[in-house]
């Protein structure tokens, strides 16, 4: 099966080398169709649909972006499994950079089919792990996480958090949704977690600045446009 897999994947490679400009300008534009067809039939739920040309353009035109979107109508249309064998044979294959959502898709497949270890591991690839784990990140202020490079910020430390909690591994759980909050503060599942795992969610050692530094642009944000608001004329019709 590798060997065939290789095979496949060399044949696909030579027959992309060796394209004329204007063949590869007609692929680009099929590509481009496809990809918003696809886009507009999982916007609709017309999941079938889109799983069929996701296929068709995964094989016109294997890359990244277009893997991702073959795995993610997959997972829409409720084949959690395919979407992760998926991923498994063809990141392999080809050997490309996951894209930050394809990692995080991965991962979320992984938590429902309870492969947890793996879900992690797809999440913190390439994670100063010692760094992570040292507690130091949630005692400093003026740490850094997004420059763990954890794919999608906020919403992969909650993921991560997810995975940890459906293992059993609490403290590490606890830890991940803390992040995520230091990230996000709004970011409600991480403060719903917490308090179900029985953490006394207190705001100065989950976000580890004064919680009022942390909102100020938003609470200004916010007072501006309720300002707005209510400055418009109503009608009195409505």
């Amino acid at each position: 099966l590798t060997y065939t897999a290789m095979t496949m994947t060399e044949q696909r490679q030579t027959k992309h080398s060796k394209q004329q400009p204007s063949q590869t300008a007609t692929n680009n534009a099929l590509a481009s169709t496809l990809t918003s067809l696809i886009q507009q039939y999982l916007d609709i739920g017309s999941l079938e649909d889109a799983v069929f040309y996701s296929e068709r353009l995964f094989a016109e035109s294997p890359s990244a972006q277009s893997l991702h979107l073959m795995a993610t109508c997959y997972f829409r249309n409720g084949n959690t499994r395919m979407a992760l064998d998926t991923l498994r044979t063809h990141s392999s294959s080809y050997g490309w950079e996951l894209l930050p959502s394809t990692r995080v898709l991965w991962a979320r497949c992984c938590l429902i089919l309870k492969y947890y270890d793996e879900g992690e591991a797809v999440l913190l690839e390439g994670v100063d792990l010692k760094l992570l784990t040292s507690g130091l990140l949630s005692r400093n202020k003026n740490s850094n996480l997004e420059d763990l490079n954890v794919p999608c910020g906020p919403a992969g430390f909650n993921l991560l958090g997810n995975l940890c909690r459906k293992a059993g591994w609490r403290r590490k759980a606890v830890q991940y949704y803390q992040y995520s909050l230091q990230l996000d503060p709004m970011l409600f599942t991480s403060f719903l977690a917490l308090s179900e795992l029985g953490v006394d969610i207190d705001p100065y050692e989950v976000f580890g600045v004064d919680p009022n530094e942390l909102s100020l642009g938003k609470a200004e944000a916010t007072q501006s446009l309720t300002t707005e608001f209510l400055s418009r004329p109503r009608n009195k019709g409505g």
